[in-house]
C-alpha cells in the first residue's frame, strides 16, 4: 500500500550518507582490509618473586601510538628497578 505522497513506505526522503571507501574504490570489508600485524618477541624478561632478569624495559612510541614522538614525548622506559617495585606488590598478593 502506498501512503498518499504517492511513494513507496520503505524509502526515506533523506540523503544516503556517503560511506567512506578504501581506495581500491570498493566498501570496506573483512576480506579487503590490510593484513593484521603478527606480533614479535623483540625483548624477554623473567620477574620472579627474588629477581627480574634483563636490563629496562623499553617500548616504542611509534609502535604503540603508529606516529613519530613529539617532544616532550619518547619512548617508554621502565627500568629493572621499576618492574621490581611493581612485581613485589604482585607477589605479595599472590603468595
Amino acid at each position: 500500500m502506498m501512503p498518499a505522497t504517492g511513494k513507496p513506505a520503505t524509502r526515506s526522503n533523506q540523503p544516503s550518507a556517503q560511506i567512506p571507501t578504501p581506495a581500491t574504490g570498493r566498501p570496506a570489508t573483512r576480506s579487503n582490509q590490510p593484513s593484521a600485524q603478527i606480533p614479535t618477541q623483540m625483548q624477554a624478561i623473567t620477574i620472579d618473586p627474588n629477581n627480574v632478569t634483563e636490563e629496562d624495559l623499553t617500548l616504542d612510541f611509534h609502535k604503540i601510538f603508529l606516529r613519530q614522538p613529539n617532544p616532550p614525548e619518547r619512548d617508554l622506559v621502565f627500568t629493572a628497578q621499576d618492574l621490581r617495585g611493581w612485581s613485589n606488590v604482585v607477589w605479595a598478593v599472590l603468595l
